[in-house]
């Protein structure tokens, strides 16, 4: 039987049973049961006694033990009361000592503080003996000239003023100063010697006195200005006796020479300084020598330019100039551990490309020249001489002429194309933009060129002979201006997108001075002036081409003239008002005359028209107007409305009219109107109001009224009824 689930707290005494007897598997029968129940009690007693007897033990053993522990713990307890009684007293004892400790350091500290005070006191005044004893012998080495016990004897008076009371330190530092200055001057000879005769010994034992002296800077000067003498003396001499060319390659050439000698020689003399300090120095003394010489290279260009082709000497010059630099860079960054200051590499480059800036203008205006060369060429090799409205041949004149600006512009743009090829070998194509310009300029001049012809065609206007000749000499010409104007947009076009590919990919590109070609190739003012050229989104070849669009608007309106004077002169000398008194009126002679030469000029036209898509529609294009028309259109629907206003005009000045004379005014314009719709064209405004009214004519007085006709027209008309006095 299992005792052990009355050990736990929570154990129940029905559960504990059932649970007995359902582990049974034999289920007692009901006679059984008792001797079931006086058995398990009799185990339950038994495990009581057990229960009890070791309870009885235990306690037993407790009682027992308590008196010896209670001895125990009172003893702990007063050995715990010693020990407390042992650290409060250490404690005091330690507070005691640390009193007594203070007052000793202090005592200690101040009189350590005497003694610093006395030693100070006291090198102080050895130092200001020492330095009155410097003060004596300084003026006497430097009179007797000996640099080096001198410099020894400077650095004496620097370590005594460095302990000397501030109070006399400033005055102190003035002599000291002076003196400096004194041995700076006694060994500038020296210098220069060891400078001249390449003494690196010397040279480096200098630069280490002039370091401790804090006169680098001087040093470097003395260095520069030796090497100046010297560079700049060959560079007179190539002048002398060599071309420019030949005398700016010696001198880059010499430049790369020296640098090459000079880099190592100024890492051993420049003593303790890092290899970036020497390559500072040499390419300083470049950027300062380069911009010293006499002559300039700026003025030997100009001199030279005036021997040479201006364009081939610029170009020649410019892929020097690149060479040395490209050259100078490899070098560098091959043999020298280091890199340039920044802003020491850049005032070199700006220096070497320096005489390029003033080249830019001029190159524009060369260009603007080249243009202008073939013009008067062009002039030359025509037959056009003499006063041309004048001779037999004017028109045949003219048309040579003519042709000739049709021939001239693919020469220009050719030419302009080859001016490209070389524009990109200047630096980098940053030139671009003053080509541009030049070009520009240049085709100014030849529009100017072609408006002479344009005023020749104006000035032989009004001469019914010499009108078909003219008509067909000015349709000519507006395809020449319309020829010229596509292929001139397009070469802007072309040239304005290379322009800013150009500029835009060098500005984007400037990773290091070696690339910062926007402050190498161009100063303040030219790059602010490109810069606002981008900014206005304009193209290179804008103001050439609002002149060449004015020019084919002007002749545009001169075909239109031209066309139209037939008619008007027609109207003006075979108007007559006939008085009709047939049921079926015929129009007049003058109109039909209108309309045959209207209906004819489609046919006149096409000779001289080609095709609707010529340049002559591109030409009519820069009119302004929205809808685009072919030329015969264009010039049909213009006609039409001179030809009306024109009739119109003539039509309101009558002062009389008679209703037989109305009735046959309204059969010519019926007639006009009919010609005109034929054509594609339709009656003014004023014509349409003034048909209307001749067709009520007869019954018009001082009160009639007329709704959707001009009342303008209507006073007119109702004039035209008033019979004139005799």
């Amino acid at each position: 039987m299992d005792f052990t689930p009355l050990k736990s707290q929570e154990f129940d005494v029905n559960s504990w049973i059932h649970q007995i007897f359902k582990s049974d598997q034999n289920p007692p029968e009901a006679a059984d049961l008792e001797e079931i129940f006086n058995r398990f009690s009799t185990q339950l007693d038994n495990e009581i006694s057990k229960t009890t007897a070791q309870i009885n033990a235990l306690s037993q053993q407790v009682v027992v033990q308590v008196p010896r522990v209670a001895r125990e713990f009172e003893q702990t307890h007063k050995e715990v009361n010693k020990l407390q009684e042992e650290i409060t007293a250490g404690f005091n004892e330690a507070e005691n000592v640390q009193k007594k400790t203070t007052a000793s350091m202090t005592t200690l500290e101040r009189l350590d503080n005497i003694k610093s005070n006395l030693l100070q006191t006291s090198a102080a005044l050895q130092e200001a003996d020492k330095w009155t004893s410097l003060g004596k012998e300084i003026d006497q080495l430097l009179d007797s000239g000996d640099v080096h016990k001198s410099y020894e004897c400077i650095l004496g008076m620097e370590k005594s003023l460095a302990v000397l009371d501030q109070s006399t330190s400033e005055e102190r530092k003035l002599i000291l100063e002076e003196v400096k200055n004194r041995l700076e001057a006694l060994a500038t000879k020296h210098i220069i010697q060891a400078f001249e005769t390449n003494d690196m010994d010397n040279a480096s034992r200098f630069f280490v006195m002039f370091s401790k002296l804090e006169r680098t800077t001087q040093y470097i000067k003395y260095f520069e200005n030796s090497e100046k003498i010297k560079l700049t003396q060959e560079w007179r001499n190539y002048v002398e006796l060599l071309s420019f060319k030949e005398a700016i390659t010696k001198f880059y050439d010499d430049l790369m020479d020296h640098l090459r000698s000079k880099v190592q020689w100024c890492k051993v003399i420049f003593t303790n300084e890092s290899d970036e300090f020497a390559l500072n120095v040499l390419l300083g003394l470049y950027t300062e020598t380069i911009g010293m010489l006499e002559p300039s290279v700026q003025y030997c260009f100009d001199v030279e330019s005036r021997k040479e082709p201006f364009l081939d000497l610029l170009l020649q010059f410019n892929q020097i100039t690149h060479r040395f630099v490209q050259n100078l860079r490899q070098y560098i960054e091959a043999n020298c551990n280091a890199k340039p200051k920044p802003g020491v590499l850049l005032g070199l480059l700006k220096v070497l490309f320096s005489p390029f800036i003033p080249q830019y203008p001029k190159y524009s205006s060369y260009h603007e020249k080249l243009v202008v060369a073939k013009i008067q060429e062009a002039i030359k090799s025509s037959i056009t001489t003499g006063n041309l409205t004048t001779t037999v041949d004017a028109s045949a004149l003219l048309q040579e002429r003519i042709d000739c600006a049709k021939r001239l512009l693919p020469e220009i743009i050719l030419s302009v194309k080859e001016g490209e090829e070389k524009i990109l070998m200047l630096n980098h194509g940053y030139g671009y933009y003053h080509f541009g310009r030049g070009i520009n300029a240049g085709l100014e001049k030849f529009r100017d060129w072609c408006f002479e012809v344009f005023r020749i065609l104006e000035g032989t206007t009004g001469s019914p002979e010499k009108q078909r000749s003219l008509l067909e000499n000015s349709l000519s010409f507006g395809e020449a201006c319309g020829e010229i104007l596509e292929q001139v947009s397009q070469l802007d076009k072309n040239m304005t997108a290379n322009c800013t590919r150009i500029i835009t990919k060098l500005n984007t590109s400037n990773q290091c001075e070696w690339e910062a070609f926007s402050e190498i190739y161009l100063n303040k003012s030219l790059l602010q002036e490109v810069n606002l050229f981008f900014q206005k989104k304009e193209t290179l070849l804008s103001s050439a081409i609002v002149q060449l669009k004015k020019l084919c608007k002007d002749t545009t309106q001169l075909i239109l003239k031209v066309t139209a004077e037939p008619i008007e002169n027609q109207l003006k000398k075979n108007f007559v008002l006939s008085d009709c008194n047939l049921k079926e009126a015929i129009p007049s002679e003058y109109i039909t005359q209108v309309g045959e030469y209207l209906m004819l000029l489609p046919q006149n036209l096409d000779p001289f028209i080609t095709s609707e898509a010529s340049s002559l529609a591109h030409a009519f294009d820069q009119t302004g107007e929205d809808e685009i028309k072919s030329p015969v259109d264009y010039i049909l629907s213009n006609i039409s409305v001179s030809i009306c206003e024109a009739y119109a005009d003539r039509l309101l000045r009558i002062t009389y009219l008679s209703e037989g004379q109305a009735k046959q005014l309204s059969q010519d314009i019926e007639y006009l109107s009919s010609v005109l719709e034929d054509l594609g064209g339709q009656l003014t405004p004023d014509l349409v109001d003034f048909s209307k009214l001749m067709k009520m004519y007869y019954t018009i007085n001082a009160t009639t009224t007329v709704d959707k006709v001009s009342p303008r027209i209507l006073n007119i008309v109702k004039k035209m009824r008033i019979a004139p006095t005799q």
